[in-house]
């Protein structure tokens, strides 16, 4: 795990403990989110929902007044409320918290993507604290539909932070080619993210049928056709 994540693992623990929530269950984000509020916590003053007719993008952080003294708003929209599955209601809330904590934690010239990025890391570690996935994969191993459902959170992120909270090396190949670049779309977590194997390379395994037998892959189906490559790490835990 990086400094950059491992800020990050603190960070949530730091606010989870604020409120007295245990970072070791999954809890509710948007109770966490409310208590956090109440006391004004790094300047956040209030989650809501709001009219459609008020244009928020599903869901958006307003950012008040100056750099020295910013107050933050998360507000969800009541249409989209009424629209999206459970999962990503609590992906959108996660995310737009993340763009708090970046903000609060982060230079202002990072740039767009480097924000974004950042924003979805925390919003994960949010939803799914290292302690509790740890909890959770000593219950079930590398289920993620188990993982998913006590989280809240699709299989892809349950992959992913298995891979941050674990520090094992998984990937996720979806084979759907990304319209800009052309080629599958490729996201990894844990010892992977630094590792010298090539995008084409995590693609070719994943669709070998016996890859579970190849140097200690193990694959595993998740939505859409994509697939979550796992093998176990030898790493402390």
């Amino acid at each position: 795990m990086g400094l950059e994540a491992i800020e990050i693992e603190r960070d949530v623990e730091r606010l989870y403990a604020a409120v007295g929530a245990d970072p070791r269950v999954a809890s509710s984000l948007p109770a966490i989110l409310r208590a956090l509020a109440k006391e004004r916590h790094d300047g956040l003053i209030d989650v809501r929902l709001v009219d459609a007719a008020n244009d928020a993008p599903g869901a958006r952080l307003q950012v008040l007044g100056p750099r020295s003294a910013r107050e933050y708003v998360i507000e969800v929209s009541n249409e989209v409320v009424a629209r999206r599955r459970p999962t990503a209601l609590a992906w959108l809330l996660a995310h737009e918290a993340g763009e708090w904590r970046v903000d609060v934690h982060r230079a202002a010239d990072d740039g767009d993507a480097m924000r974004e990025r950042l924003a979805n890391n925390w919003a994960g570690t949010l939803l799914a604290p290292a302690r509790a996935v740890e909890l959770a994969y000593d219950c079930w191993g590398a289920d993620l539909a188990a993982i998913a459902e006590q989280f809240g959170i699709t299989r892809r992120v349950a992959a992913l932070r298995l891979g941050e909270a674990l520090g094992h090396g998984v990937a996720i190949v979806d084979p759907r080619a990304e319209p800009l670049w052309d080629r599958p779309f490729v996201q990894r977590r844990g010892w992977l993210a630094g590792a010298h194997v090539a995008d084409a390379e995590l693609v070719r395994l994943a669709w070998h049928r016996d890859a579970a037998e190849r140097g200690g892959w193990r694959v595993a189906r998740i939505e859409r056709g994509a697939r979550v490559l796992w093998r176990e790490s030898t790493a402390e835990r």
